[in-house]
């Protein structure tokens, strides 16, 4: 996580719109495009022998799990 878009005490939402998608916003700065990278960084594996599609649906849960511990956070 982005600990310098944290520190700067901004509204919860739009911490996470900028965790979830800093490099899409105009004019994005280094900071909200680091943010992002967070979420990108996903689970790999490059063993012998794995299905791809296997593995492309656990990357697929692994950021949903993410941005769903997220976003009810919001609205609470």
């Amino acid at each position: 996580m982005s600990w310098q878009l944290h520190n700067e005490d901004m509204p919860y939402d739009q911490f996470v719109v900028q965790q979830l998608a800093g490099d899409l916003m105009p004019g994005a700065t280094l900071a909200q495009k680091t943010a992002t990278g967070f979420h990108r960084n996903t689970l790999t594996n490059r063993e012998g022998g794995i299905d791809p599609e296997e593995d492309r649906v656990k990357q697929a849960v692994d950021r949903t799990n993410v941005a769903g511990e997220l976003a009810p956070q919001i609205y609470s």
